[in-house]
């Protein structure tokens, strides 16, 4: 399906794709405002904005408009120009890319100190967190099933399977070498959903509802190819003490800043060499990871879309303000008009 719906929008004239692309754009910046795309030489993985408060111009590549137009214009390109439009940068980069390592860029995950961290789709998009919120209070910690929890996929980087399954073995994923180490844990229900090929090493099980994380104490937040996207912020909403495993790269979301190790979550070390000890620790010590599933869910609970908006801004004129301030106007923002 995917491979049809490519030669479908492929068959669209490039110039009705641009203008259906700003009309995505359009239901998103402030009323009043117009939006132009282009085609040209924009980046590779995201656009380029120019922005003079009436007119948002939008620059992608060619291969972008037509590689990534729904998944990544449709989607997070409009959270990208949402942000452009109410920016007091007159000109800016985005990345729609899972993650991106180039500075000054707006970006949803990255490594670099000097990216611009944004909000991604899911958080922007209040109807896909408003059932974890809806829920959030619904278990009380001591109704709680005391277990560790984790599911997901085999993402990140390095081998899945090898002929030495051992969580010892640097070759495998970090996601892999995790669910290895914890498969025999009593109290833990580590392991990847519906993964057949790895339920021969005991480390595949049944897919569970994301909701469901509301009826127990400790969740596990672990890297895949770039951050884990709605998995951390969502467990924090439902309540859960986080088990945070330490990004091997570095990868920071919009408001990892704000985190705190043993206030909002529990850390544990990128090798996981502590990752048992840190464990044991927390079904030890029940009282204090309900102070620190509790914090964590005030503080994930106090974000809301108006007040990321805001911070959001403040990043971005932080940080490409002052470089935007002293440039001429662009006549290209005119030309939009002609």
């Amino acid at each position: 399906m995917a491979a049809l719906s490519d030669l479908l929008f492929q068959a669209v004239p490039g110039p009705v794709l641009r203008a259906m692309v700003a009309a995505r754009f359009g239901t998103v910046v402030p009323a009043g405002r117009r939006v132009w795309v282009n085609a040209g030489a924009g980046r590779e993985d995201g656009l380029s904005f120019e922005n003079d408060g009436r007119w948002l111009v939008a620059t992608a590549g060619g291969e972008l408009l037509k590689r990534d137009r729904i998944n990544s214009l449709w989607k997070r390109g409009a959270i990208m120009a949402y942000f452009a439009s109410r920016s007091n940068a007159d000109a800016l980069e985005t990345s729609l890319a899972d993650h991106s390592a180039t500075p000054r860029v707006l970006t949803f995950c990255s490594n670099h100190p000097d990216a611009v961290l944004v909000p991604d789709r899911s958080f922007m998009t209040p109807r896909i967190y408003a059932p974890y919120r809806a829920i959030a209070h619904s278990v009380p910690w001591a109704e709680r099933e005391d277990v560790v929890r984790w599911r997901g996929a085999p993402s990140g980087q390095g081998e899945i399977a090898h002929s030495w399954m051992d969580a010892g073995n640097p070759m495998l994923r970090q996601r892999v070498r995790m669910c290895l180490a914890l498969r025999d844990e009593p109290g833990v229900d580590v392991a990847f959903a519906g993964r057949a090929d790895l339920a021969p090493y005991g480390i595949s099980k049944e897919r569970l509802d994301p909701l469901s994380w509301a009826k127990v104490r400790y969740a596990i937040d672990i890297d895949g190819f770039s951050a884990a996207w709605m998995n951390f912020f969502s467990r924090l909403l439902l309540g859960c003490c986080v088990i945070k495993v330490a990004s091997p790269y570095g990868f920071r979301q919009w408001f990892y800043d704000a985190l705190v190790p043993w206030i909002h979550y529990v850390p544990v070390k990128a090798d996981l060499s502590d990752l048992k000890e840190k464990i044991a620790w927390c079904r030890a010590n029940p009282d204090a990871c309900r102070q620190i599933a509790e914090e964590g869910q005030r503080l994930a609970l106090s974000r809301t879309v108006e007040s990321e908006t805001q911070l959001t801004l403040a990043r971005i004129d932080a940080a490409l303000g002052a470089r935007n301030a002293a440039k001429a106007p662009n006549p290209r923002l005119r030309d939009a008009s002609s």
